[in-house]
């Protein structure tokens, strides 16, 4: 059967009933590709919001993008995936009868491959359950649907607002709806308790979890004789609840279990957070989360032991991206961490920044030395030292560059301050928005100033002097060539529709270079890998000009990215969660 027939049939069977199985779709292979890899973190580096295994050796586990991977205990494997929405539950009677679902799809694994089981157009399945007698309940946006055989029946009582469903310690089906706790026999449901605490997100045996204001959550037991009641305590970041006959929970700082005592079964000391549990025999334990983590604790007399599939830290999200080469990469994420990547594995790092603020600037100097920005405040990485800090240039801190330690030009709302090693003088810049500040190959020093109209300035020892206006641009980015003295100027351009253009300056040359391409609105980064040969980050795209010709990189998944960088021995890296690279080799 061809696609388009595929996709005719699959029309029909929508027409007709609110959910059935389409014909089935070739599995398209879960990206990126042509060329583009996962630099970090490994091995994954998507998120996993489920998991289940029937062993240590046999476990599956689905998250971002419909990412499925399977874990034998040592290698996790990607499996192709007919989606790439957001899988959120996954659930299963045996190896060879397993489903998963997001959004609208119901994904089954037979044993040998993952296909579209089922369908709900418009619709959302938040979470599934396997329940035994071989009913499948799924809830989302159209409240309970049961299937028996092939019967599908959406159950009356549970709202649009459900959450979750489980099977409870006394052997009965829950949905969680809102505030509300459903109890399903057969084929209907009751309301069985109210809740007086936030709402309801997840349930597990005889415990659920609802959260209220400020992601401050309250763990709920169910109590043979008093109904569903709240646990002593709240918690703060809760992610999901787990009944091993004793609580356990999952929330930023790690994993944790209440026994008689409040205990931490697993410390989260690398940017793993957690996002699913299950059980996996008696006393196993099944974790995945952030980044691609996935692990497996057996209980002991002692506690648990894991093993865990990470090969590295599992801190993403960064800011922004610099280095010296392939072997000193460096990283800014947030609350104060920087991430370092010496060619073989990853170490995080406190810089003396706000650890409530990102580390939205990183910039790797000669000789080891590195310098940070957070918030208002700048700080120095001294290679003999470690980290310092050094007082704030002023308030909203916009842009800040060094050319050596000793001389750190940093603009703010009040202008530009120079760092001279000792204290900060008056740069005699105007104040006004920033967009940058960068130095090319010589160590000739520009910045982008909008004073009225948007300007190109170099400095001449002194003060900053016009050398190109760009009236009509806004939203400009800088970027410097790192071998010659190009300068790359790109920003917003109004009209139907809106875009961007680049602009190439050099010693007084300027041209305009987006001429004849349509490059998509909000320039977000820039990066020029070698002499001429610039990648410019725009929304979700990343286009490529070379030898006067425009082309769009490809193999990329839809996604936020943040920010771009290039090595000429290294390649483009980009920062989309997580991050990733590709080699481009010198023709």
């Amino acid at each position: 059967m061809t696609r388009s027939l595929a996709l005719a049939g699959l029309l029909v069977c929508i027409l007709l009933a609110p959910g059935c199985a389409p014909d089935t779709l070739d599995p398209t292979p879960f990206g990126p590709a042509d060329g583009w890899r996962v630099f970090h973190p490994l091995p994954g580096g998507y998120d996993l919001f489920a998991v289940w295994g029937a062993s240590f050796d046999n476990v599956w586990a689905v998250g971002s993008y419909g990412h499925i991977v399977h874990w034998n205990g040592e290698t996790v494997t990607d499996v192709d995936s007919p989606v790439d929405v957001r899988l959120g539950t996954l659930d299963a009677w045996a190896p060879d009868d397993i489903y998963a679902a997001g959004e609208e799809y119901l994904l089954h694994f037979d044993g040998h491959a993952w296909r579209i089981e089922d369908r709900f157009p418009g619709e959302a399945i938040l979470d599934l359950h396997c329940a035994a007698g071989g009913r499948l309940h799924v809830v989302g946006s159209f409240g309970l649907r049961i299937r028996d055989d092939d019967d599908w029946r959406t159950v009356a009582g549970p709202r649009s607002s459900s959450t979750t469903v489980w099977a409870a310690e006394d052997g009965g089906i829950r949905v969680g709806d809102s505030n509300r706790i459903w109890l399903v026999d057969g084929w209907s449901a009751t309301a069985e308790q109210d809740l007086d605490f936030g709402g309801i997100q997840h349930g597990d045996g005889r415990f659920l979890w609802s959260e209220g204001l400020n992601n401050i959550a309250k763990v709920h037991r169910h109590d043979t004789q008093d109904g569903w009641v709240a646990e002593p305590g709240s918690w703060s970041s809760l992610r999901t609840v787990l009944d091993m006959d004793d609580l356990v929970w999952t929330s930023n700082s790690g994993i944790g279990l209440r026994d008689t005592t409040d205990s931490q079964i697993w410390t989260n000391d690398s940017g793993r957070w957690i996002y699913g549990l299950d059980r996996c025999g008696a006393d196993g334990l099944l974790a995945c989360g952030y980044g691609g983590t996935l692990m497996a604790g057996t209980r002991g007399d002692g506690g648990f032991d894991w093993n865990e599939s990470a090969l590295e830290l599992g801190f993403r999200h960064l800011n922004a991206l610099d280095g010296t080469g392939c072997g000193d990469i460096w990283a800014g994420e947030w609350w104060g961490r920087v991430l370092h990547y010496d060619g073989t594995a990853w170490i995080c790092e406190y810089a003396n920044l706000p650890n409530d603020r990102s580390v939205s600037g990183i910039q790797a100097l000669a000789d080891g030395w590195v310098l940070a920005r957070g918030g208002d405040r700048i700080s120095l990485r001294d290679p003999a030292g470690g980290w310092l800090g050094i007082p704030s240039p002023g308030a909203g801190l916009n842009h800040a560059f060094a050319v050596t330690p000793d001389s750190i030009f940093a603009s703010t709302n009040a202008g530009l301050m120079i760092w001279n090693g000792s204290t900060w003088r008056d740069g005699g810049l105007p104040a006004g928005i920033d967009y940058g500040l960068a130095a090319t190959a010589s160590g000739e020093l520009y910045g982008l100033v909008s004073d009225g109209v948007l300007s190109l300035r170099r400095w001449n020892g002194a003060t900053f002097d016009t050398v190109a206006e760009f009236p009509g641009l806004a939203d400009t980015k800088l970027c410097a060539s790192r071998s010659g003295e190009t300068l790359w100027i790109g920003g917003y351009v109004a009209g139907s529709p809106a875009r961007t253009a680049i602009y190439r300056y050099e010693s007084g040359d300027l041209r305009r270079v987006s001429d004849g391409v349509m490059l998509p609105s909000w320039l977000l980064g820039m990066t020029e890998l070698r002499s001429d040969d610039l990648f410019v980050l725009t929304a979700e795209q990343i286009w490529r000009y070379r030898d006067g010709a425009w082309s769009r990189e490809t193999g990329l998944p839809v996604e936020e990215y943040t920010t771009i960088w290039s090595h000429p021995d290294c390649g483009v890296f980009v920062e989309g969660h997580p991050t990733f690279f590709k080699e481009f080799p010198e023709e």
